[in-house]
């Protein structure tokens, strides 16, 4: 191809066992520089500029897509939607006489499927709205990636918790600066903090004090943790819009 140009990218909307959206009427909007249709597990990105690989194109629009995902398994509680890439459909745009060859090419590139794995089963009745200013910064990232692992039970929740609260202080220097840069209540780090190094037992304590007394994670300090943390993510993945949200308070959060 002399002149190729992304026409489209196909993906398909991977969804949880226990979830459908079988009468979800169909979701179309723009962002960045695509407009995208969601319609029956079926996306459609077309691109409104020019690519001239699919590579490229996808690099782009992934980013969003990738928040997308993060924004409804925030919102829900448990990864619930993914996208899957299939194809993307190509042109070329100065193409040789039609005799030689055909300017239409449609690239198929599989790159997994099948369902999430999740227990009981809801019927929503639309599809998620994209993030209007949430987006995985790298910072937003690897919170997200600590908090998913400790939703897959791969890690304590102290042990998650206590790690996302020294990656944001010593990405700003320290606690202070770091409460002042991503705009949230120095107090939430501290019990953050406090949570994190003081309960839980053999298995899910994150240190062990010296007296070996075991100071159980009650279920509401269970519940206001990972609802900080929730809240962590989405304040930290918002700092990259000059519309900046409020700042997050303790009375924004579960009382405890």
């Amino acid at each position: 191809m002399r002149d190729p140009h992304v026409m489209a990218l196909h993906y398909t909307a991977v969804i949880a066992e226990s979830i459908d959206y079988d009468r979800a009427p169909s979701l179309e909007f723009e962002v960045l520089d695509f407009s995208l249709k969601l319609d029956k597990r079926r996306l459609l990105c077309s691109p409104k500029v020019h690519f001239s690989s699919a590579e490229e194109a996808r690099e782009v629009i992934e980013e969003f897509l990738h928040s997308w995902e993060a924004d409804v398994a925030l919102r829900y509680g448990k990864e619930e939607l993914l996208f899957r890439f299939t194809r993307a459909d190509m042109i070329d745009r100065d193409p040789p006489p039609p005799a030689l060859t055909n300017n239409r090419i449609g690239a198929s590139t599989l790159t997994g499927g099948g369902r999430i794995t999740c227990s009981g089963h809801v019927s929503r009745s639309e599809y998620p709205d994209p993030p209007r200013i949430f987006r995985l910064t790298p910072e937003a990232d690897m919170l997200y990636k600590r908090y998913d692992k400790y939703k897959k039970g791969c890690e304590p929740l102290q042990a998650m918790a206590y790690a996302c609260l020294t990656f944001l202080e010593k990405s700003a220097v320290n606690r202070r600066a770091a409460a002042k840069q991503y705009n949230i209540d120095e107090e939430i780090f501290r019990k953050i903090g406090e949570i994190s190094s003081t309960r839980g037992d053999n298995l899910t304590a994150r240190k062990f004090e010296k007296e070996g007394i075991e100071r159980p994670l009650s279920h509401g300090e269970a519940i206001w943790v990972e609802a900080a943390i929730k809240a962590l993510i989405r304040h930290v993945g918002e700092t990259h819009s000059d519309n900046l949200s409020q700042t997050l308070k303790m009375c924004d959060l579960p009382p405890i």
